[in-house]
C-alpha cells in the first residue's frame, strides 16, 4: 500500500510542478506563491470543519505541527526564489535531491537502517532523477555560488528535513492536518503582502488561467496528502518511501516535453528509465 502512495505522491507533484511553472512564467514567483496557498485554504476548509471535532489536538501535538508546517513553508519560498533566478532548470534539480537529506535524517535521528541492496537502488532512483532533470547543455551553466544554488541548497536542506520528521505529527493526527498547517502559515506573511502595493494580473480573470491557478494549487496538496497518507501505513520506512515519492521531476520531464514542446535529451532519458528501475527493484525488495 506504501508503494501505491508512494506512486501517487510523485505523479500529483510532478503534474503540480508543470502548473506551477506556467503560472510562475505568466505571474511571477512571489504571486504565485502566496495565491497558491491562499487557494489551498479555501479548498480545505471544509475538510478541515469535518475533522476538528474528532482530532485530539494537545500543546505538544499542536507546537509541533506549527513548527513543521513552518519549516516546509521556509522551503517552498526558497525554492520559488530559487526558480525565480537564472538557470531555474538546474536549481529545481538541486532542491529536487531533497530524498538524500532526508534519508540522512532518518539514519541519523530515527534508527532505519536500510540493507545495503536497498541503499543502492535509492540511489539508483536519486541519480536517475538528477539524470532526468537536467540536459548536457545545462552542465556547463552549474556555478554552486550563485543566489540561485543557494536558495535551492537551501531548499533541498529543509525540505529533507521536513519530509523526515512530518511523520511525527502525522503520527499523532493523521495526514490531513501537516497538510492544513502548510497551507495556513500563510496568514503569517499577510501584513507583508497587503504592505505592498498589489496589482492583480488582468490575465488572471477568466476561466482558463483560474483553471490553471487552482490546479497548480491543488495537485501539489494532493501530493503532499498521499505523502503523509504513505509515511503513515504501519511499517512504512521513510527511507525507503521518500526516493520513490520525489521522483516527481521524472512525471514533470515527460509533461514539460510535451506541453513546452521541449526535447527530450539521451541523457535525460537514461535518467528516467535508471529511477523507473530503481523503483520497480525498491518495489519488490
Amino acid at each position: 500500500m506504501s508503494l501505491f502512495f508512494a506512486l501517487l505522491t510523485a505523479f500529483f507533484w510532478g503534474c503540480g510542478d508543470l502548473f506551477i511553472a506556467i503560472s510562475s512564467r505568466k505571474f511571477g514567483a512571489g504571486f504565485s506563491f502566496n495565491l497558491f496557498r491562499i487557494i489551498a485554504i479555501v479548498v480545505l476548509t471544509i475538510p478541515a470543519i469535518i475533522f476538528f471535532p474528532t482530532t485530539n489536538f494537545t500543546p505538544v501535538n499542536l507546537w509541533t505541527v506549527i513548527a513543521t508546517s513552518i519549516l516546509e513553508s521556509i522551503g517552498i519560498r526558497f525554492f520559488f526564489k530559487a526558480l525565480a533566478e537564472k538557470n531555474a532548470v538546474i536549481n529545481g534539480t538541486i532542491a529536487s535531491a531533497f530524498s538524500i537529506v532526508t534519508i540522512l535524517v532518518c539514519l541519523l535521528f530515527f534508527g532505519e537502517r536500510p540493507t545495503v541492496v536497498q541503499l543502492f537502488m535509492i540511489g539508483l532512483v536519486i541519480i536517475g532523477v538528477i539524470m532526468a532533470s537536467l540536459n548536457v547543455r545545462d552542465l556547463s551553466k552549474i556555478h554552486l555560488v550563485e543566489k540561485g544554488a543557494l536558495y535551492a541548497f537551501a531548499a533541498m536542506f529543509i525540505w529533507g528535513v521536513y519530509f523526515a520528521v512530518v511523520r511525527i505529527p502525522t503520527q499523532e493526527l493523521g495526514w490531513f492536518w501537516p497538510v492544513y498547517f502548510v497551507r495556513l502559515t500563510v496568514i503569517l506573511e499577510l501584513p507583508f503582502i497587503f504592505s505592498k502595493k498589489i496589482s492583480l494580473p488582468k490575465r488572471l480573470f477568466n476561466w482558463k488561467t483560474v483553471g490553471l491557478v487552482v490546479a497548480a494549487a491543488v495537485l501539489p496538496t494532493i501530493g503532499d496528502s498521499f505523502y503523509n497518507l504513505g509515511i503513515a501505513v504501519p511499517q512504512t520506512a521513510t527511507s525507503l518511501f521518500v526516493p520513490i515519492a520525489s521522483a516527481s521531476p521524472v512525471i514533470y520531464v515527460f509533461l514539460a516535453g510535451w506541453f513546452f514542446r521541449e526535447k527530450i535529451e539521451r541523457i535525460q532519458k537514461i535518467g528516467i528509465a535508471t529511477t523507473i528501475l530503481g523503483v520497480i527493484l525498491l518495489s519488490i525488495r
